[in-house]
């Protein structure tokens, strides 16, 4: 009876051992997309262009729509004109430059008893007033820059840019539609790469490494092994594709006892999000 406890004993260890590991065992979970963006306009107003439609592909910084920005265009000219002007400084300049030359005449017949005390000190005021005049019109011209420059940044917010390299998902407003404000009309996804949550035993998720995106990421370093996973998307007769760690959860839930282990897979035939996949560690299945 006692060899046959202590056998059930050693059993019940490497049972419990063995459901602890799941490295050599391929755990079924579900593509992500890397990226997503919900994309819409920082100002209310009246769609004019949609420049891209569900499926296409746009890189970071296109131009996807705008809004009726006529007026907003028609102001900037307007304040750019002003921001470029300079004959209020050109006048200024020579109003100053005048009063220095009034100055030192008014000076000389002063000094030789011509003309009075009061209308040296006239002649000076003149010049002050002249020069106050010519700083005030500098003052101006940099203020007429500073209200283009915020012009320009208005109507930029007229346009809706994509923030990304990748596929419109949905477009949801269209052209002659009024959208307000941080109403969204545009989501984005990025497919390539595809990322992969698994959640992992503790014991073991914490054996995983992490791959660095410093310096070129793995692409110009040594990948270590314990950061390769292998994928199968879509079934298990489809050929594995080579995964590696990029992030893990820094908080376990408590009521599994298990990290959140995210995959980065290549993506390059653009398979949709949301694919069933098996991932397996290489490196806890050799242990």
């Amino acid at each position: 009876m006692k060899a046959t406890a202590k056998w059930l004993c050693v059993a019940t260890v490497l049972l419990i051992a063995v459901g602890s590991v799941i490295g050599g065992e391929w755990v079924e979970d579900v593509t992500a997309p890397s990226q997503v963006a919900e994309l819409s306009f920082e100002r209310s107003g009246k769609i004019v262009e949609v420049l891209v439609k569900e499926g296409d592909i746009v890189t970071d910084g296109q131009l996807i729509a705008r809004l009726d920005d006529e007026a907003e265009r028609l102001q900037l000219k307007q304040l750019q004109a002003q921001a470029e002007d300079t004959i209020r400084i050109d006048a200024a300049e020579a109003k100053f430059d005048q009063a220095k030359v009034d100055l030192a005449e008014m000076k000389e017949l002063f000094e030789a008893k011509v003309a009075t005390q009061l209308e040296y000190d006239h002649s000076k005021l003149d010049l002050k007033i002249a020069e106050l005049s010519l700083e005030m019109a500098r003052f101006q011209q940099e203020q007429d820059k500073l209200k283009f420059r915020e012009a320009e940044a208005m109507l930029k917010r007229m346009s809706l840019l994509s923030n990304m390299n990748g596929r419109v998902q949905e477009v949801l407003l269209k052209r002659g539609e009024c959208a307000d404000s941080r109403q969204q009309v545009f989501r984005l996804v990025k497919i390539d790469p595809l990322w992969i949550d698994v959640p992992v035993p503790t014991a073991q998720a914490i054996k995983l490494k992490v791959v660095s995106r410093k310096a070129g990421g793995a692409k110009k370093s040594p990948l270590a092994a314990e950061s390769r996973v292998e994928v199968r998307l879509g079934g298990m007769d489809s050929p594995i594709v080579a995964g590696v760690v990029i992030f893990k959860s820094s908080e376990v839930d408590a009521g599994t006892d298990k990290l959140i282990v995210r995959v980065e897979i290549p993506n390059k035939d653009s398979l949709a999000a949301g694919l069933q996949a098996w991932v397996r560690f290489p490196s806890l299945w050799t242990e």
